[in-house]
C-alpha cells in the first residue's frame, strides 16, 4: 500500500520525495530499542508531534532522513549524488547526508506513516557495536561540516574526549572508578528524561558501550 500511496501523491511538485515513517522492530531486541531512544532524543520535533510533515531546507536538521527506505525522482538523485563529495576514499563510510542536504533545495521532504517500513536491528551485542562503530564513522563525514546541526557539538567533542584519555594513563584508578559508574549515569539520564522502567534499563546496559563505540568511530572517521 505504500507504493499505491506515492503514486496518488507524486503529481503535487511539493510531494516529489518521501522518506518513509520507520518502526523499529524492537519488542524483544534491546539492541533495537536502544536506537529507537537515540532518535527520540535525536528528532524530538518529529516523536512529540504530528508524524505527518513536510518540511524544506529550513527545518531540515530537525527531522529524520535517510536512504534505508527513501522515495525521489531518479534524475535529481542522480545528479545531486554525482555531485556530492565525501571526505573519505572508500564511498561505503560515506554519509547519504551529503546529497539529502542538496535534495532539499530541490523538493520539500515528505513523512507519512501511510508510506512506512518495519526496520529489524541487529541482534547481537557484537552486531551492535560494530554497527555503532560504523555509524560514527559516518557521522564525521555527514556532520563535521560548518552549518550542520552538531558541528559545534563534534568541535568540542574531538579535544574533550583528548583530555579525558590522557587523564585517564594520568589517574587510572579514577577512570576505572568511573566507568564503574557509567551504567548508573546512564540510567540517570533515563530517568531524567523521564523515559519508561525497560528504557532505563536498557540505557544503563547499553549506554556505556555504544559511547565507547560510537567515540571510536568518531576518532576513526577523523583519521580517515
Amino acid at each position: 500500500s505504500s507504493l499505491a500511496f506515492i503514486a496518488e501523491q507524486i503529481d503535487d511538485p511539493n510531494r516529489q520525495v518521501w522518506n518513509a515513517h520507520v518502526t523499529i522492530d524492537d519488542a524483544k531486541n534491546p539492541y533495537a530499542r536502544f536506537w529507537q531512544i537515540v532518535a527520540e532524543l535525536a528528532w524530538k520535533d518529529f516523536f512529540s508531534g504530528d508524524e505527518r510533515v513536510q518540511y524544506g531546507p529550513e527545518a531540515y536538521d530537525r527531522y529524520p532522513k535517510g536512504t534505508t527506505c527513501f522515495f525521489a525522482p531518479r534524475a535529481d538523485l542522480v545528479e545531486v549524488m554525482g555531485a556530492s563529495r565525501s571526505n573519505y576514499a572508500d564511498s561505503r563510510k560515506g554519509n547519504d547526508e551529503l546529497f539529502l542536504r542538496d535534495l532539499v533545495w530541490r523538493h520539500r521532504f515528505n513523512i507519512d506513516p501511510v508510506f512506512a517500513c518495519i526496520y529489524r536491528a541487529r541482534g547481537s551485542f557484537r552486531g551492535f557495536v560494530r554497527h555503532t562503530h560504523h555509524r560514527g564513522q559516518v557521522f564525521v563525514d555527514g556532520f563535521f561540516r560548518p552549518g550542520t546541526r552538531f558541528f559545534g557539538t563534534l568541535l568540542a567533542f574531538f579535544p574533550l574526549s583528548a583530555a579525558v584519555v590522557v587523564g585517564a594513563f594520568r589517574r587510572p584508578g579514577l577512570a576505572a572508578r568511573a566507568l564503574l559508574g557509567a551504567p548508573l549515569l546512564a540510567a540517570i539520564g533515563g530517568i531524567v528524561t523521564k523515559r519508561s522502567k525497560r528504557d532505563v534499563k536498557v540505557l544503563a546496559s547499553l549506554g556505556p558501550s555504544w559511547l565507547l563505540a560510537f567515540a571510536t568511530g568518531l576518532w576513526r572517521g577523523v583519521v580517515l
